[in-house]
Order: C-alpha cells, then structure tokens, then sequence
C-alpha cells in the first residue's frame, strides 16, 4: 500500500459517495494522521535505533571528517593538471597579421597548470600584448578544451616610421615595421596604402581625428590626402596625391582647410601634376609656390587669377610656426 492508495481511498466519504474537500477540519486531521502512520510504518526498516549520546558524536564526527577528506581529494584531483589537462586550444578570429602558432604557443604555457586551474584573465592580458591583437575572449569547455576568439588591430594610418593607428584610435607596434626586420621594406610597401602621419608623442588620436576632418572636406574633389605632418608646434602640412601640398599652420586650422576647398576648382586643376605649394596662412589669402618660379600671390577674393592685390600676411602666425620637415 503506497501513499498514493491512502490519498486516494481517504479522499472518497463511503457513506455519502462524495469528494472531501480541506474545509472539512476533522478530515483534514484524519488524512494527516493516516499519512503520518504510514511513513512510521514504511521507514521504520531504515532507521537504526537511536544510539547513545557518545557513539552518536562519534558517528558526526566522522562523518564530518569524511565529508572532509573528500572535499580536499576533489580539490587537489581537479587542480592536479596530469588529471584534468587541456588537451585542445582552438583559436578563432580573422588573423591576418598574427602568427596562430605563436598565439597558440604562448597560450599553452598558461595551461600546464590544469583545466580548472586555468587564470582566464591572465591569459587574456597575456594575449593583448601581442602587438596586432585588439580584443581576446576565452572560455573553458569541459571536460578539456579551450576555445578562444581573437580580433585583431584594423590600421587607418600609419604613424612616424615604426607604427601604425588602428581605426579605435589605438596606437600600435608591429613587428613588421621594426627596424631589425628582415622583411620591413616589403611591409613599409604593404602599409603604404594606408595615409602617412606625422607628429609628436600621445599626439596620435589628434592628428588622426584632424585628417578625417580634412578628408570629409575634400571628399567632394577627386584627390586623396597622402600625409598629414604636424610639427612640434602642432602647425599641420597636407600632403595629396596630385603633389600639391597644403600649408594650414597651428592656428585657424578649420577655416584655412575650407578656403583651400573654395579655390581648389578655380587653381588646382590647371596645375596639372605639378609640385605645387599652397600657404594657407593668411588672413584672407593665400601664397602659391611653383616649382622653378618666384613666389606668387593670390587672394581668394579675386575673380581672375592675378598675383595683384596682395593681401597682409599673418607675420605672427608665419614667425612662430615656419617650415614643416
């Protein structure tokens, strides 16, 4: 007889053939007195007598003292790497300048201590510092492998002679472009598609900030800046891909690029290739510098293209700033 059979042979009144219902007190108490014989009856072969106060302290303190020796055998056995080692390293990730074996490598010096010993974060530090890698994410899949995904540095510009700029405006080392770098020649030539920026240290995210303001303002003309330069005094030179070169100093920056863009139509095309130097620099002009010619003048208020009405020249700007290397 299970306790099912109770509930179910108690839950019918043989007298009325009706369902109880528990807002019948005295039935209540009489299903609950039936269930509490029936489980001192069935349970009764399973529980010992009670022992005396002595031997019971024994028992629960050996108890306890097992509970304790397994819990430290499942520590130490699932610490112990020859029990649960990493058997497998997946590595994920478009990788186009990082070597995989040499990630994989470092990696697997982290794992000689077990699977579940494993320091995730320190092997995500530990993997940032390789030059190209951006972004790490690791995680553990028992019984023994470790997956981990891998994003990788995307250049926007290269920076002096030896870096690049990432486009998270993260500056970057590579290998690659190191001066003891048997192959650098072919990786300077492989990055020069990438715009060429100059300037002093920590001042990357500004420059690299500045060429994309000037690029949206020349987006509209069918040239591409090549280089920005910027000084030590943070005076700024471009240089585009059709030679011509453009002086925008430390000051006004914003406004020396857009008169540029008003007369680009009206002078540069006809230069047609030549090295030409235009000097922004000016309160409401500009200088033209030909190759093989004097210094020619022209304002942007002009309507032919004259060297009359020359206009002042910022002399503090010119002094404080001069020739950009």
């Amino acid at each position: 007889m299970g306790l099912g059979d109770i509930w179910v042979r108690s839950g019918q009144d043989s007298t009325r053939g009706s369902l109880k219902t528990f807002s019948d007190e005295s039935y209540a108490a009489d299903v609950m007195d039936s269930t509490a014989a029936f489980m001192r009856d069935e349970l009764s072969f399973f529980v010992p007598a009670r022992f005396p106060g002595p031997v019971s302290w024994a028992i629960g303190l050996l108890g306890l003292a097992l509970m304790a020796a397994a819990v430290f055998y499942v520590g130490k056995r699932s610490v112990d790497p020859r029990a649960y080692p990493v058997n497998e390293v997946e590595v994920s990730g478009t990788l186009d300048y990082t070597d995989r074996d040499a990630l994989r490598e470092r990696v697997v010096k982290h794992a000689k201590v077990g699977f579940y010993s494993l320091d995730l974060e320190a092997i995500r530090i530990d993997i940032k510092r390789m030059p190209w890698i951006a972004e790490a994410y690791i995680r553990r899949i028992s019984p023994d492998r470790l997956s981990i995904e891998v994003t990788e540095h995307e250049p926007a510009a290269r920076w002096n002679s030896d870096s690049l700029i990432s486009k998270r405006f993260e500056l970057f080392r590579p290998p690659q472009l190191l001066a003891d770098s048997v192959r650098r020649a072919e990786w300077i030539a492989h990055f020069s598609r990438f715009p060429q920026l100059r300037g002093s240290d920590g001042r990357h995210e500004q420059v690299l900030a500045a060429f994309r303001s000037y690029e949206t303002e020349l987006s509209g003309y069918d040239v591409e800046i090549d280089a920005l330069l910027e000084d030590a005094r943070h005076s700024r030179t471009l240089l585009l891909d059709n030679q011509v070169s453009v002086k925008l100093g430390s000051t006004h920056q914003s406004d020396r690029i857009s008169r540029f863009v008003d007369i680009f139509n009206l002078l540069v095309p006809d230069f047609k290739g030549e090295a030409v130097k235009f000097d922004m620099r000016y309160r409401n002009g500009f200088a033209v510098t030909r190759p093989g010619s004097p210094r020619a003048f022209s304002s942007i208020d002009a309507t032919a293209r004259s060297t009359r009405g020359i206009e002042e020249e910022d002399g503090r700007d010119e002094v404080a700033e001069g020739e950009v290397d």
